[in-house]
């Protein structure tokens, strides 16, 4: 007598649970030289400027560096108008670089996909799904810090200084 095997077929989902469904969920930090600030090369005792772009960071951030003698000082929250390329390849949504306070004027280069709304702390979106390019206008603001080397005895030609933003726990 034969016997038959019966392969069952099956099937699963995968769901999140969270506590806010909220737009604007992700949290992100983007770290800057201030190039309109800074020369060309940085001599000791000169400063170096920096721009901190965070958000959604409810306990803020904590800024590290590779010698521990550097004291970092905060310049304040400033504001400013920056220029991002965004794509769309369809798709109806873009991420930008740098957290959105408002967003200003869209220059579509070919197909004009309409005006983009905020829908998160970076994100934009389209009113329809297409291919297109162009360039997003926009406001924002960081936190402005700098800071200096005093030249130690005997200094090198070159010392180099790592800068480390990490978000607190």
């Amino acid at each position: 007598m034969a016997t038959t095997t019966t392969t069952l077929t099956k099937g699963n989902i995968s769901v999140e649970f969270k506590l806010s469904c909220a737009a604007g969920d992700e949290k992100g930090i983007t770290v800057e030289a201030d190039d309109t600030l800074n020369a060309d090369c940085i001599r000791y005792s000169e400063l170096f400027h920096f721009k901190v772009y965070t958000w959604n960071l409810p306990k803020g951030y904590t800024i590290y560096t590779s010698d521990n003698s550097i004291n970092v000082v905060s310049g304040g929250v400033k504001n400013e108008t920056k220029e991002q390329s965004i794509t769309f390849a369809n798709e109806d949504t873009a991420s930008l670089s740098y957290p959105i306070d408002a967003l200003g004027a869209m220059t579509w280069y070919g197909n004009q996909l309409g005006s983009p709304l905020q829908v998160s702390a970076t994100e934009v979106k389209i009113p329809k799904a297409g291919v297109g390019a162009g360039t997003l206008t926009f406001t924002t603001h960081h936190n402005a810090h700098s800071f200096t080397v005093v030249a130690p005895a005997s200094p090198p030609e070159v010392y180099p200084v790592v800068v480390l933003i990490q978000e607190n726990p």
